[in-house]
């Protein structure tokens, strides 16, 4: 399996996980629901961007993770007719979010360390091609 397959798995791991957590068939309380949602969403966007550019420094994607996840959380301050708009359909609300929370910048960041780390446990010790 080549290193771009596999960020594909993770991402689609990471959203199969992530909607069972959403639609509440993990038993959480409401608050891990929320927190475990942030971390995986933040995962997912870790993934995708590796399998967008793969041979990418991993730090770079991380931060580049990072950026993506904070600028859409301070984009929920927000108010445009057009983006209440957007996170009014369910879709859009999952991409988007709807209130800020500066809570969830911390479950984003932990979210991209915990894929950095399964990125640098798996994929640097294999030697996985591109």
């Amino acid at each position: 399996m080549t290193r771009r397959a596999g960020y594909v798995v993770a991402a689609l791991a990471t959203v199969v996980v992530g909607l069972l957590v959403h639609r509440g068939v993990l038993p959480l309380p409401p608050l891990w629901r929320d927190v475990v949602g942030d971390v995986l969403w933040a995962t997912m966007i870790m993934w995708l961007l590796s399998v967008v550019a793969p041979r990418a420094a991993r730090t770079h994607r991380a931060g580049s993770a990072v950026a993506i996840c904070w600028l859409v959380e301070f984009s929920q301050r927000w108010r445009w007719d057009w983006l209440l708009a957007v996170r009014s359909h369910p879709l859009g609300h999952l991409v988007l979010g709807s209130d800020f929370d500066a809570r969830d910048l911390l479950a984003y960041a932990a979210g991209i360390a915990a894929a950095f780390t399964i990125d640098w446990l798996i994929f640097l010790r294999r030697r996985v091609p591109e």
